[in-house]
């Protein structure tokens, strides 16, 4: 049986001096703040940290903090704030809070290393926080937080993870926010699941690389505002969430590159597959988009990819829509430029539409497959701006629409 220090409120264990302390199977309960180090090195290695409802786990503003086989923190508004030093925790440790977060790391700590580390929240506040240095997270399991991980500057690795949020306090939440301030994130084999609304990826800076990354139950999949992304062996299952519509990916007009490789993007009844409004973005390899007919998007259907900024290279990619025949696989417009080669599209009432001053060139074997459904007609390319260059491409009509209008030209656009 080990040691139990029982408060009434307070602080249970302090360490100020730069010896060690090693602590087995210690109970720390009743109290305002479990564990406060100040300098030297803290190992404690099962027991708990069993607060009042309120209050810290951990304060640490310096030192080494080493917590594992199976320490549970509990009890606490907040379960770790590490403003200074080294954190380890690991061995199926775990922390359940009722306030902010359950770990943050400030821009004074070297490095924080979790493993094998189970957050729990009330269903709000962030699962971990981090204002700098560097985090690895290895089998660490969020749950029931309104915003899973916030990473405003420093570099973070998670892999084999998993992020479940709620929409919070905030009436809405995300799963990973990437800021201006990061230099890179990197996610491996991830999943990131919501309550069916919120963002399962905000990036607003940096590089973030994404794979194995498996996003569902929201209904903005990853937004890129800014920086450069690459996602591969990745899936996105979106929804419309409470604003009635809703996207797998956006890019936005300060994003510099985004890379998806062998990506399959699935909307649920409305939105859009992929949104480009600015940057680069490739879409290659084994990458699917499947859309519904929905009630937003390009003449109040759904859209597999719309772009209206930026430049858009796909190759072999397939976009097929679900909804009989109604929606637009790709919808051209603005100042958009887009490229493909390979590229199926299939299922929609409209194939391709292009507007606006953009342009679009289709060659390599594509093809579209179109079909009129409930509005007894349908398009294979609609062209009514912008320029359109088409090589080797077959356009195929079926239900309703067979023989209507393979190709239909309105307003100034061009079209070879």
């Amino acid at each position: 049986m080990g040691t139990e220090i029982k408060g009434m409120g307070g602080k249970g264990v302090v360490m100020e001096g730069e010896g060690e302390m090693v602590m087995e199977r210690v109970k720390i309960l009743q109290v305002k703040t479990g564990l406060e180090v100040k300098s030297g090195t803290v190992m404690m290695k099962g027991g708990e940290i069993k607060g009042m409802g309120t209050g810290y786990g951990v304060i640490m503003e310096g030192g080494t903090v080493t917590m594992m086989d199976k320490v549970g923190i509990s009890g606490v508004g907040m379960g770790v704030d590490a403003k200074s030093g080294t954190l380890k925790m690991m061995g199926n440790s775990t922390i359940i809070f009722t306030g902010d977060y359950g770990v943050k790391v400030g821009s004074g700590v070297a490095s924080a290393i979790l493993t094998d580390v189970k957050i729990r929240g009330m269903g709000k506040g962030y699962g971990v926080i981090m204002e700098g240095g560097t985090v690895t997270m290895d089998g660490v399991w969020i749950s029931n937080v309104g915003m899973g991980v916030e990473v405003k500057s420093g570099t973070v690795m998670m892999k084999r993870g998993k992020i479940e949020f709620t929409s919070g306090d905030r009436g809405y939440g995300y799963g990973v926010k990437v800021g201006s301030g990061v230099e890179s994130a990197i996610l491996t084999d991830v999943k990131i699941r919501g309550m069916g609304k919120g963002y399962g990826v905000i990036m607003e800076g940096g590089t973030v690389e994404m794979d194995g990354v498996w996003i569902e139950g929201v209904s903005e999949g990853v937004e890129v505002k800014s920086g450069t992304v690459m996602m591969k062996r990745g899936k996105i299952e979106f929804t419309s969430g409470d604003r009635g519509y809703g996207y797998g990916v956006k890019v936005g007009s300060g994003v510099e590159s985004a890379i998806l490789t062998d990506v399959k993007i699935r909307g649920m009844g409305k939105g859009y597959g992929v949104i480009m409004e600015g940057g680069t973005v490739e879409m290659m390899g084994d990458s699917r988009i499947t859309f519904a007919g929905g009630d937003r998007g390009n003449g109040n259907y759904g859209v597999g990819v719309g772009v209206s900024g930026g430049a858009v290279t796909m190759m072999g990619t397939r976009i097929v829509g679900t909804s009989g025949g109604t929606g637009t696989g790709v919808y051209a417009t603005g100042t958009g430029k887009m490229l493909m080669s390979g590229v199926w599209i299939e299922g929609g009432g409209k194939g391709v539409e292009v507007s606006g001053s953009g342009m679009l060139e289709m060659m390599g074997d594509s093809t579209i497959i179109f079909t009129g459904g409930d509005r007894g007609y349908g398009v294979g390319v609609e062209v009514s701006g912008g320029a359109v260059t088409m090589m080797g491409t077959k356009i195929v009509g079926s239900g309703k629409g067979k023989g209507m209008y393979g190709v239909q030209m309105t307003g100034d656009g061009t079209m070879v």
